[in-house]
């Protein structure tokens, strides 16, 4: 008799497991599901980003904190070529330090807008403006 009961117990026990591992796998589910569509719009709102930054007139760097581009836009390619070419000078004409150069301040996070020149393939001196802000994961920007 006891070993009935015991059978009894363990077949509750194993009922119990069951319908906990059932929960399990549909909350499992769920946040598949979740993580699924949260990929789904990350990529379309990418794809829309891009399709925008393809478009704009004005010339886009993007650099991380060694100053290294992580992107450009079709009109920065147009305009400058490589980034690695881009050195500015000031406004008499004269090479701007390299820490003031507007990739270098990009890179250390800084926030600024400054006017410069670079002299074309043409021998020509020309005017630019950089406005500069730090791009991070924080939505509150």
């Amino acid at each position: 008799m006891v070993a009935v009961e015991e059978l009894h117990a363990t077949i509750g026990e194993l009922s119990a497991a069951n319908h906990e591992l059932q929960t399990r796998t549909t909350q499992l589910e769920e946040m598949a599901a979740t993580v699924e569509e949260q990929r789904r719009i990350g990529e379309a709102e990418r794809s829309r980003l891009s399709a925008i930054l393809a478009n704009m007139g004005d010339a886009v760097l993007v650099v991380d904190e060694q100053g290294e581009t992580v992107l450009t836009n079709a009109a920065f390619d147009e305009m400058f070529g490589a980034p690695a070419n881009l050195a500015p000078l000031d406004d008499a004409g004269r090479p701007l330090p390299p820490d003031r150069w507007p990739q270098r301040r990009a890179s250390a996070g800084e926030s600024f807008t400054l006017a410069f020149s670079l002299m074309s393939p043409d021998g020509l001196q020309r005017s630019f403006e950089c406005n500069a802000q730090p791009v991070t994961g924080d939505d509150n920007q």
